[in-house]
């Protein structure tokens, strides 16, 4: 039997700057929870996910919500959102939404 890679759909997808940047999130939540003196099960009963979650998070799992992403590096203070260098606040981001035009003419026919 020929052993396949465990690499799930959503990491196939994934392209390697993306996961990268995952797994350096995860190295820096880990760095900064063990600054703290925090253990897993400590964290996660402040951001109410469970140990095993936080685990993959700091392994840079992309199956992960984001939501709990953003808690977990809320409560160390890890910035998520960067450009270039320089953090920008998730408040001040504008949320642009396209409209669609309508062919009301087609409607019709």
């Amino acid at each position: 039997m020929v052993s396949r890679p465990s690499t799930s759909r959503t990491e196939a997808t994934l392209n390697p700057a993306t996961r990268e940047t995952l797994r350096a999130l995860g190295l820096a939540l880990r760095a900064a929870r063990a600054e703290r003196g925090l253990t897993r099960d400590e964290l996660g009963s402040r951001v109410f996910v469970s140990r095993a979650t936080l685990q993959r998070i700091e392994d840079g799992d992309p199956r992960v919500a984001v939501g709990y992403l953003l808690a977990a590096s809320s409560f160390l203070g890890v910035p998520v959102l960067s450009t270039q260098g320089s953090v920008q606040a998730v408040g001040t981001a504008k949320v642009i939404r396209a409209r669609r035009k309508r062919a009301t003419d087609a409607w019709f026919k």
